[in-house]
C-alpha cells in the first residue's frame, strides 16, 4: 500500500522539486499554510509537522493569549510562504517506529523542513 507522503515525494519528484535527501523548490501555490508550524502539500494528507520549532497552538490553545501568538505565527509563516522562494525536504520522524503517520505521532503529520529564502522557517 502506497501512504500518501510517498505519494507525495513521487509528485515532488515528478515535477523536478525533490532530489536526493536534500531540500529542492516548491511552488507557494503547492503549499498551504495549516498553522505556525504545520502545512499541507499539493492539497493531500497527511499534513506535514515542519521541525526544529514549535509554534503556539490556534485549534489546541490553553487561552486567549496563546491563540493570538498562534494565530500571528501562521500569518507569519503565509508571509514568508507568498513572499519567498520555498525549499522543501521530507525528514525522518522522531517518533517511535511504526506510529509514523499515526495520531500516536504528530497527529498523524509527517516530518519536513521548508525553507524560504534559504533559511528555515524554524
Amino acid at each position: 500500500m502506497t501512504s500518501i507522503k510517498q505519494l507525495c515525494t513521487a509528485a515532488l519528484l515528478a515535477f523536478g522539486f525533490v532530489g536526493q535527501a536534500r531540500a529542492e523548490a516548491i511552488s507557494p501555490t503547492q503549499v498551504h499554510v495549516i498553522d505556525g508550524d504545520t502545512i499541507r502539500l499539493f492539497n493531500m494528507k497527511p499534513d506535514v509537522r515542519l521541525v526544529g520549532f514549535n509554534a503556539p497552538e490556534t485549534r489546541r490553545a490553553k487561552c486567549d493569549h496563546e491563540r493570538q501568538l498562534g494565530d500571528h505565527a501562521t500569518r507569519r509563516v503565509r508571509d514568508l510562504v507568498h513572499s519567498e522562494v520555498l525549499e522543501f525536504e521530507y525528514v525522518d520522524c522522531a517518533c517511535p517506529p511504526g506510529t509514523e503517520e499515526t495520531p500516536a505521532c504528530n497527529y498523524g503529520r509527517s516530518c519536513g523542513i521548508l525553507k524560504a529564502g534559504g533559511k528555515e522557517l524554524g
